[in-house]
């Protein structure tokens, strides 16, 4: 498989994976592709809740130990 191919294939926060076959046919298929992107695109930019850290520090402390 060529670069050019893997790269078609690898999902990145600004461009979802794609494949030939997952092609929209219509033009509602089209908005619903193009709504999809915006709300993927708008979680990947939001910031993790205080809550989700602390977890996270409390996880990392508790292997530190371990």
């Amino acid at each position: 498989m060529s670069e050019n191919e893997t790269s078609k294939h690898m999902a990145t926060p600004q461009q979802p994976m794609t494949s030939d076959k997952a092609e929209p046919q219509t033009e509602l298929g089209w908005e619903i592709a193009k709504q999809l992107r915006a709300l993927y695109s708008q979680q990947v930019s939001e910031p993790l809740p205080d809550k989700f850290i602390i977890l996270l520090d409390q996880l990392a402390k508790s292997e530190r130990k371990g």
